[in-house]
């Protein structure tokens, strides 16, 4: 938390530490851009004690996360393990278990509300009541997925769109 809150734009973060973090005061706000290495998705978690989301990217920021796992983060609202305002990639990342807890909530595992690519991870066993268990893209949004395990992922809402994948466009 504290190397997160005293980086400065283009700083790399690069755990040094194995096992699991667990996060006791709410969710990590990315205020800059911003890389985070983990040393392997099977070595470090970071887990949200389902008290709130692990990852808020602000908007207009450019963020890479890399080789940790995202688990067990819960919020009412929308992006229970992720939310992204901005340019987020994704590297060898697991993002499982995640919850998005009340009705027309989205995106369990992650919302996308920017340019989100993930690589080479997985996305699992998420839950969101609304639509997008595992991914909620929105309108105007772009989503790339290269080499992504999609799987095991809900809504719960009678109605609930995208139990793993809900990309969402229209026209005005």
């Amino acid at each position: 938390r504290n190397a997160i809150g005293t980086a400065i734009p283009g700083d790399i973060i690069t755990f040094s530490v194995t096992g699991t973090i667990i996060l006791t005061s709410g969710q990590l706000t990315i205020p800059v851009n911003l890389t985070i290495n983990g040393p392997g998705a099977s070595l470090l978690t970071i887990n949200g004690s389902g008290l709130g989301r692990i990852f808020d990217i602000n908007p207009g920021l450019v963020v890479s996360i890399s080789d940790l796992t995202v688990t067990n983060g819960s919020v009412a609202t929308d992006g229970g393990g992720i939310r992204n305002q901005g340019s987020l990639t994704l590297t060898n990342v697991i993002v499982s278990s995640n919850t998005a807890t009340t009705a027309g909530s989205r995106g369990g595992g992650i919302m996308n509300l920017g340019v989100l690519t993930v690589n080479n991870s997985q996305i699992n066993t998420n839950t969101a009541k609304r639509d997008g268990g595992g991914i909620y893209s929105d309108n105007g949004t772009t989503l790339n997925l290269d080499k992504v395990i999609v799987s095991g992922n809900s809504t719960s809402d009678a109605g609930g769109r995208g139990g793993g994948i809900a990309l969402f466009s229209w026209e005005t």
